[in-house]
């Protein structure tokens, strides 16, 4: 608001690759809008772009999606880069808004909440790259993940569960599930601040967190997602948990992470038959960002989780991304 108004900057960095070389030159230039300019970006930027270079936009923070500045600065690029894991809320609503993208236009979108996960990803496929629990990956009966919260309630809306949704939405993009039962608050009756004889209150009961339902024909997976009061970063996850049903027999899988490494164990019949550590760091946000701006179209993975994620995420009963 108030007066239209606009800063710029511009920087030129060369490289010498090597001696004999020729040097490799960028520019870089930076905008801050104000006022009615901060109203019209892709007029702005617009002229400053070469014909047939990708365009990627990194938009940190919370995207103003469906709003018409939004709409006009995304209709210049090739790719759109976020992170939804630090959306306000929730951040399902916003969820929503980021999968319609894929319907409404041409972007490829890169989700650094997503992105990140691929070490936690890597981990469970290869529990399944053993013959012997091979058959159980069309068995799945239940996906469970912990995500870590500093609420001590628990409750919905209190923190962003983007993250953990997105591990549920990529195993069941990639075994073809569909979501028959939205995710929706577990009944708990005594959830929240419990109130003693007297009237003193007693120490915060924990929510059960959120469930879903999955179907593949005529079997239905359950799906929980549920708050564990946790030290770590709001909405990290904690823990992936499988459980496979096949002939009686059945199977458990467990993966956590750490900041370098990533840990799985399996149990079958109750017995532990597996336990793999995998050397794998936690990568930054300049990792990601550079990896986004080298990909070339839509990546296939990370359509199906979007949509899949949007899909658990169910309509739009949702306010800045927190349920009511």
């Amino acid at each position: 608001d108030g007066p239209s108004w606009l800063d710029g900057q511009v920087e030129a960095h060369c490289v010498l690759p090597r001696e004999e070389a020729p040097e490799i030159c960028a520019e870089l230039i930076y905008l801050t809008a104000g006022g009615e300019s901060g109203r019209h970006l892709a007029a702005i930027v617009t002229p400053l772009l070469i014909h047939d270079l990708p365009v990627t936009i990194w938009w940190p923070g919370e995207p103003p999606f469906g709003t018409e500045q939004a709409n006009d600065i995304l209709s210049t690029a090739d790719r759109l880069v976020v992170d939804g894991s630090s959306w306000s809320g929730e951040g399902l609503g916003r969820l929503r808004q980021l999968a319609s993208l894929l319907d409404t236009t041409r972007l490829a979108i890169s989700d650094f909440a997503l992105v990140r996960q691929s070490r936690w990803r890597e981990a469970i496929a290869s529990i399944f790259d053993l013959p012997e629990y091979l058959p159980y990956l069309r068995s799945i009966r239940r996906i469970a993940v912990a995500y870590g919260t500093h609420d001590e309630t628990g409750g919905p809306g209190s923190t962003n569960i983007v993250k953990p949704v997105y591990h549920v939405a990529w195993i069941a993009s990639r075994l073809g599930l569909r979501v028959t039962r939205p995710l929706e608050p577990i009944a708990s009756p005594a959830a929240g601040r419990a109130t003693a004889a007297g009237g003193k209150p007693t120490k915060p009961v924990m929510a059960r967190g959120l469930s879903a339902t999955l179907a593949e024909g005529r079997s239905e997976v359950s799906v929980v997602v549920r708050p564990v009061l946790s030290e770590m970063p709001s909405g990290t996850t904690l823990r992936v948990e499988l459980l496979a049903i096949r002939r009686g027999s059945e199977l458990r899988a467990d993966v956590t992470a750490e900041q370098e490494s990533v840990h799985v164990r399996v149990w079958l019949d109750g017995i532990e038959t597996l336990g793999r550590h995998f050397q794998a760091a936690r990568r930054t946000d300049v990792d990601l960002l550079a990896e986004a701006i080298e990909a070339g179209g839509r990546d296939p993975i990370s359509v199906g989780s979007i949509r899949m994620a949007a899909a658990l995420a169910g309509a739009d009963n949702a306010t800045n991304g927190a349920r009511r």
